[in-house]
């Protein structure tokens, strides 16, 4: 039977509010937290576990998530108490199965998610806190979920009628859910939480979970958070450029991986495979990295909020058709964010890697082909597993302005679309969730698999759709990607020089003037 996860977000809010408005420019079910807002991370979690997801919030963008239906009340609060979560979505509640209730402004664990969508308790059951918290810092105890099944609907309304009651008759004056768990044990007095300490029906979680009521509760959750994350350093180098390795080095206090002549795939490779198992995330610097002020700290603060997210610390200026990611600096400068999410990493600069994926991403990576770039690989990587790349604004590396070792690129110019010197302000819980929309299907103009590496991805502008329908590697699909897809009418592309005998046409490299010829017109 189908288990209906109400996630709910249609609170007035109140405490969030500083004053001027909401904390932070967005209501609390917007805040970002590991790379994703609390509510979209919630909505993902019980998606991802098979559950029915239904987001009860008002209709506006970042409450329209992928994997998940949307409802707007119009009449939220019935009551003008906590109770109304009951007594307003009750039409809602699933007639042939498991209804769970659960809330849009708070942070879930995998090992709470998987908890509670996994309940199949009779009756009505709990997910909750007892008391304070010595992972979060909060003071109180704290309810995460109410689960029940078909048959205890007219006990849950019940229960939620018998708190009611008691704040009508001002014997409480704000009720919450271990009132409502109070009641439905059938208490006398349902106003003291230890009355619900050591009680059957519920399930205790005590772990990183919790909800952002206030302003200070998030940014104590994301200190505390914060102090957990570590990243290990490692400096990537050619012996061509060891003044610059052990300058960096030195500053980043790590070791260097020398590049021994074998190809650039096996140097990336090592310097991954340096990485410390105990850290969140493993960093590669490239020895013509140049540092922001306060860029260790920086990577530590980005790190606490990414999650298992590789982070590109480095966005260029130009790259085929990546064009969209470099606009993406712009249009998150503007908004006041600073970061934005995308396929990646694009470049290896100076790259946050997450610890957790690394050896799956290598294996990948590790089994590809067609390119000796370790950014290629990677975002191919990445791109299997299914995540996206987290990209800083402003860049916290720049690059220095010289000719690439790299055989075949040759490019001067190679600087950092926005980049400042020193990135110790930079407040990493404002960002765009992904390019393009809050949600991965959102203003998707097209689809296209790369017949060489089965890749598909999706375009979300105009001029990259015209780019990729032109490409000859590229075969535009439909929903599903069919066998017996066949490229699209050829259009003359136009030819940039890239340096040396190395030309691009539509984000792909080849060799000589003539062969670029032929690859734009399609021949």
């Amino acid at each position: 039977m189908a288990h209906r996860v109400l996630v709910l977000a249609q609170g007035d809010g109140r405490r969030w509010d500083d004053g001027s408005g909401p904390a932070f420019g967005v209501r609390k079910h917007l805040v970002n937290v590991e790379g994703e807002t609390v509510i979209g991370r919630c909505v993902r979690l019980f998606a991802e576990r098979g559950c029915e997801v239904t987001v009860v919030g008002p209709d506006e963008d970042g409450y329209r998530l992928y994997g998940a239906d949307l409802v707007t009340l119009e009449q939220p609060h019935v009551r003008g108490m906590s109770m109304d979560k009951f007594f307003a979505t009750s039409h809602m509640w699933n007639s042939d199965g498991r209804t769970t209730i659960v809330w849009g402004d708070c942070y879930y664990t995998d090992d709470a998610a998987d908890l509670i969508a996994a309940c199949d308790a009779d009756g009505v059951h709990y997910f909750r806190r007892t008391g304070r918290s010595s992972v979060t810092g909060h003071p109180h105890d704290e309810s995460f979920a109410v689960s029940f099944v078909a048959g205890a609907h007219g006990d849950v309304l019940a229960a939620a009628e018998r708190v009611a009651s008691e704040v009508k008759r001002g014997r409480i004056k704000s009720d919450h859910v271990f009132h409502h768990y109070a009641a439905y044990l059938g208490h006398a007095d349902v106003r003291p939480v230890s009355a619900v300490l050591d009680t059957p029906g519920q399930t205790v979680i005590d772990d990183w979970t919790d909800d952002f009521d206030k302003p200070s509760e998030y940014l104590e959750w994301l200190r505390r958070r914060d102090a957990r994350a570590d990243v290990s350093f490692v400096v990537m180098a050619h012996p061509k450029r060891k003044q610059w390795a052990e300058h960096l080095a030195a500053k980043l206090d790590c070791q260097i991986v020398w590049d021994r002549g074998q190809g650039l795939w096996d140097t990336a490779f090592r310097c991954l495979k340096a990485y410390d198992p105990d850290c969140s995330h493993h960093v590669v610097v490239q020895d013509d990295a140049i540092l922001a002020d306060g860029f260790v700290d920086a990577v530590r603060r980005a790190c606490a909020v990414a999650g298992r997210r590789p982070l590109g610390l480095y966005t260029g200026r130009h790259r085929g058709y990546s064009s969209h990611i470099i606009a993406g600096v712009d249009d998150v400068s503007r908004r006041g964010g600073s970061w934005f999410a995308a396929e990646g990493p694009k470049w290896a600069v100076a790259v946050a890697h997450p610890v957790a994926l690394l050896d799956q991403a290598l294996a990948i990576a590790d089994g590809i082909g067609w390119t000796e770039a370790d950014d290629a690989r990677m975002t191919e990587a990445y791109h299997t597993l299914g995540v996206d790349c987290w990209y800083t604004v402003p860049s916290l590396v720049d690059h220095r302005d010289g000719e690439s070792i790299v055989r075949g690129t040759g490019r001067t110019g190679r600087r950092a679309r926005k980049f400042t010197g020193d990135v110790g302000s930079v407040d990493f819980t404002k960002g765009i969730p992904r390019m393009g929309g809050g949600e991965p299907d959102k203003d998707v103009l097209g689809r296209f698999e790369n017949m060489i590496t089965g890749r598909v991805v999706s375009v979300r502008n105009e001029q990259d759709l015209a780019q990729f329908r032109a490409a000859r590697r590229w075969c535009e699909v439909v929903d599903a990607p069919p066998l017996d897809v066949a490229p699209v009418a050829q259009v003359p592309l136009e030819i940039v020089h890239v340096g040396g005998p190395w030309f691009e046409v539509a984000g792909e490299r080849v060799r000589g003037r003539e062969a670029a010829r032929r690859l734009a017109e399609g021949v």
